[in-house]
């Protein structure tokens, strides 16, 4: 348990700088693999192999060319305390594109983009923290999956679009 959380913290410190706040009104992209089980299907929630992580995504919902993603992270009572979930972990994969979508910040949060995941998550033991992870989807774009990378395996809910 204690090697997976530490695991996840190295991985947490090297995600944090992979983000990318440049042009707004563009998707950002990036063509790195992402090896994942089988996929879930929306509504179920993940647990790490420690038990110390437990994810959800709850659905989607698309507005315009942007896909909100009601997403959950919760962490067990026996935790480590203070584990950051980072926003660039969630990416948006899309059907026969091998490069996935990063989140996108929504500027002026309407009530369906509320609350909005913030950049950083710092979850203490038994807490959760659930919110809307925004993403731009291309012209042309379909959602296939939501995936959450900042695990040392990868883990995705399926999108129907």
């Amino acid at each position: 348990m204690i090697r997976s959380a530490l695991a996840l913290g190295a991985l947490a410190l090297v995600l944090a700088g992979c983000g990318d706040d440049e042009d707004a009104a563009s998707p950002s992209t990036t063509a790195v693999a992402v090896t994942v089980g089988e996929p879930l299907p929306m509504g179920a929630s993940y647990e790490d192999r420690s038990g110390t992580v437990t994810l959800t995504v709850h659905g989607v919902r698309i507005i315009g060319d942007l896909l909100l993603a009601d997403a959950e992270a919760c962490l067990s009572a026996s935790a480590l305390p203070s584990l950051p979930i980072q926003t660039t972990a969630w990416q948006l994969q899309l059907r026969g594109r091998g490069q996935t979508v990063l989140r996108t910040t929504v500027d002026q949060p309407t009530q369906a983009t509320s609350p909005p995941w913030p950049d950083d998550v710092e979850l203490e033991a038994g807490e959760c923290f659930e919110g809307k992870v925004a993403f731009r989807v291309p012209d042309g774009g379909r959602a296939s999956g939501i995936v959450f990378t900042q695990l040392s395996t990868p883990v995705a809910w399926t999108v129907r679009s």
